[in-house]
């Protein structure tokens, strides 16, 4: 379905940890294009794609939008994605290396690696924290704090899906979640997430 449009190699991170490289796919503003229905696609899953010079950009997956084929037109994705303001210089690997499956699970000692583990930190508890915080936001929040709320849990998890994640970012982050009023359950959530993170980076505890 893409043959003859401008398609590149992307990098599909999944909100379960998993890591899918070499995703052929077009960017094309708000939208991500790929008939690539090996893969499957979900709401909240991350696709980064690298720039010339080595910055990255992200973009958060809205809507997945698959379709079936018809005659010659194969089952596709087309996408609704949310670029991420965050924009990071790529960081180069070694020793390099070659990737022709569709799935990586390496590391740099041809060791085995747990593709839910990253920088020792357990994605699972840690999206399970974010959940939580979701699940608790308050009903009657304005759009403006719901907005503060969503970026600021959206830069964390993107945060923790790089080999290394910026505190800076991370704090300014739980920061803002913190300037939210709420209710009690919503302040205990955020309040049980920073100790889970305080323990990664030894913050102090709050």
């Amino acid at each position: 379905m893409l043959n003859g449009f401008p398609t590149e190699k992307l990098k599909l991170y999944k909100r379960s940890g998993t890591i899918i490289e070499n995703v052929e796919g077009l960017v094309d503003g708000k939208m991500i294009f790929t008939d690539d229905t090996s893969i499957s696609l979900e709401e909240g899953d991350i696709f980064e794609r690298e720039l010339p010079g080595g910055s990255i950009e992200r973009y958060e997956i809205i809507d997945r939008g698959f379709y079936r084929g018809m005659g010659s037109f194969p089952d596709n994705y087309q996408a609704t994605v949310r670029k991420l303001t965050d924009i990071q210089r790529a960081t180069p690997i070694k020793p390099t290396y070659n990737i022709t499956a569709k799935q990586v699970n390496i590391a740099n000692d041809n060791s085995n690696i747990n593709v839910n583990q990253y920088n020792n930190v357990d994605i699972d508890e840690l999206n399970s924290l974010i959940a939580s915080v979701r699940q608790n936001i308050p009903q009657n929040i304005c759009a403006e704090d719901l907005e503060i709320i969503d970026d600021n849990l959206k830069i964390i998890e993107s945060e923790f899906l790089q080999s290394e994640p910026k505190k800076g970012f991370i704090k300014t982050a739980i920061t803002g979640l913190k300037t939210i009023k709420g209710t009690i359950e919503f302040t205990a959530a955020i309040t049980t997430l920073y100790m889970f993170i305080a323990k990664i980076f030894g913050w102090p505890s709050p």
